[in-house]
């Protein structure tokens, strides 16, 4: 029985895309050019842009915006790997998905909200990325998400089969995104004047499920890792990560890092951030000051709800997919699936 070719050319697009990426990382197929476009418009075309590490896949019509992610690939990998323990090196694929359609149909695995952009698969070392020009909401920054992910790929490369403390995996990820964060600051400073900081012990596994205590699980792993970045230079950090790697445990990992013992850096971190956030009753000093600033921060929080609720969404769903995403996907390689 015979079948319209409109309908093979839309079921085999995104499959073609995926295979063709396969063999051109591996030199079995040679970069060329395929049918210039579908019944529909899509084009079928796929371009590769290499580099020392990574092998960047995507469509002619999303070439010009991922100029700068193929320029600054390199430089934002060897700048991650110096806050890493030290792993060998190894190709990267990055998928650049040129529909929301193509992006699901190019997940190996069960598929995430169409509203998230970028997914990780850290043992197979592949990142998928939506392109920016079918992102309709917000302004995503490219290098940005990039950084995000390439973060989680380094990591589980690091970790192999050992589990990542959660906190140690979003704190990284938000830490080498390098932006500022009006959200995360507002978080904090909440957190530390209604005294609802969380014990770093308790994220290991998981963040809450409740929305606030995830925003401040997620403000506190990146002030904590910031902190100790900051406190004890770079390769303090990269040495807690690496004894972390490598099954230690946590109080004997940060002794070894920083000499002093967990509890006492635990102390000057809480000192720290009591009194970087602790500064509106310094500011104000009278009743109806305060009355304001609070309302700011009421104000600020308000807005910022409904987004954060879409990310307590996502943040759901990684909880979901971190741990039985092993058997769901391939049992020999123990994927982990990380999203932004």
């Amino acid at each position: 029985m015979s079948v319209p070719s409109t309908r093979i050319r839309r079921v085999i697009g995104p499959r073609c895309f995926l295979l063709i990426t396969l063999l051109i990382s591996i030199g079995v197929f040679p970069l060329q050019a395929l049918p210039s476009s579908t019944d529909d418009g899509h084009s079928l075309s796929v371009r590769v842009f290499r580099t020392t590490h990574f092998s960047f896949t995507y469509r002619p019509q999303d070439q010009r915006p991922l100029q700068s992610l193929f320029r600054g690939a390199e430089d934002i990998l060897e700048k991650i790997r110096n806050h890493l323990p030290p792993s060998p090196p190894h190709l990267i694929q990055v998928m650049i998905a040129s529909s929301n359609k193509e992006f699901r149909q190019l997940q190996p695995g069960p598929k995430v909200p169409a509203w998230v952009l970028a997914i990780a698969y850290p043992q197979r070392g592949i990142i998928l990325m939506k392109a920016p020009r079918i992102i309709t909401q917000g302004h995503p920054d490219l290098l940005k998400t990039f950084r995000h992910e390439l973060t989680h790929i380094l990591l589980g490369r690091a970790f192999g089969s050992r589990p990542i403390p959660r906190w140690l995996q979003e704190g990284m990820a938000q830490l080498m995104e390098e932006t500022w964060n009006f959200n995360r600051i507002t978080v904090m400073t909440r957190a530390v004047l209604a005294d609802e900081l969380i014990p770093l012990w308790d994220m290991s596994d998981s963040f809450p499920a409740d929305l606030h205590k995830a925003e401040v699980a997620y403000a506190e792993s990146y002030y904590f890792l910031s902190f100790i970045l900051n406190k004890f230079g770079r390769r303090a950090l990269q040495n807690f990560i690496g004894e972390i790697s490598q099954g230690v445990d946590l109080d004997v990992a940060i002794s070894r890092a920083t000499e002093m013992r967990l509890r006492e850096v635990i102390q000057l971190w809480e000192r720290y951030i009591k009194l970087r956030f602790n500064w509106i009753p310094i500011i104000t000093g009278g009743g109806a000051m305060w009355f304001v600033a609070s309302s700011v921060l009421v104000i600020g929080y308000l807005v910022k709800r409904r987004r954060a609720r879409r990310l307590l969404r996502q943040w759901e769903l990684e909880d979901a997919m971190l741990t039985p995403i092993t058997e769901v996907y391939h049992p020999s390689t123990q994927d982990r699936v990380d999203k932004i």
